[in-house]
């Protein structure tokens, strides 16, 4: 019996995290902008891996933003990112769509 009390708060976090995620993006997909952002730090976290944090310009604001990738990038690369309009804090860097920095 003790399995399933220990079980329980991973699948409660669990299903928090992966709701979460599918309201960003459902939000970007409904309020879809995009714009060019830079990355502007590398880091890794052992356990987790690799990320970058990017920043983008919207209506004069800058939002910065982290993500988890794989493989290489470098500080002050530029790619596409989309982002909701309503909450530009929901925004994914496209490390597909590289282009060059304004």
């Amino acid at each position: 019996m003790a399995i399933p009390i220990v079980i329980i708060p991973f699948a409660v976090l669990f299903y928090f995290l992966y709701s979460s995620h599918q309201e960003e993006v459902i939000d970007i997909e409904e309020n879809k902008k995009s714009a060019i952002g830079s990355i502007t730090r590398t880091y890794r976290i052992k356990s987790r891996g690799d990320f970058i944090v990017y920043d983008f310009k919207f209506d004069q604001k800058t939002y910065d933003r982290h993500q988890s990738v794989e493989g290489d990038y470098n500080v002050g690369d530029c790619y596409l990112v989309q982002f909701s309009s309503k909450n530009p804090k929901h925004s994914k860097m496209l490390l597909s769509e590289k282009k060059v920095c304004k």
